[in-house]
């Protein structure tokens, strides 16, 4: 009997290890081109290729191992799912969002 409950408990953790929070999806990452520099919270980032690593509510642009610009944001859905990864830039040039391939949610950057 305390064999079968100390089995239970264990696949009980396990499982609710496993079940992804779709809030707040930490841990994301994509790769991004940006065509015309582009301003991040109070950086301007040129023209190139980054790394976005998204933890949390924050989102660090990388250019190989150095991180050049960070911002908070926060995570929205919308009612399509994204064809591709991409972005939005607002007509000053602010990063506004980034989107995901395949999903239906955005990471909206907080405003300087």
């Amino acid at each position: 009997m305390r064999k079968q409950l100390a089995q239970s408990l264990v696949v009980l953790a396990v499982m609710a290890l496993s079940v992804p929070v779709a809030a707040d999806p930490a841990g994301r990452s994509l790769s991004l081109s940006l065509w015309r520099a582009a301003q991040v919270g109070k950086v301007e980032i040129g023209a190139g290729s980054y790394t976005v690593q998204i933890d949390g509510q924050r989102a660090s642009l990388m250019q190989g191992k150095t991180r050049v610009a960070e911002s908070e944001g926060r995570w929205e859905t919308r009612e399509t799912k994204y064809r591709r990864n991409g972005y939005l830039v607002d007509g000053e040039g602010r990063l506004r969002e980034l989107r995901f391939e395949g999903d239906n949610q955005v990471f909206v950057l907080a405003e300087p």
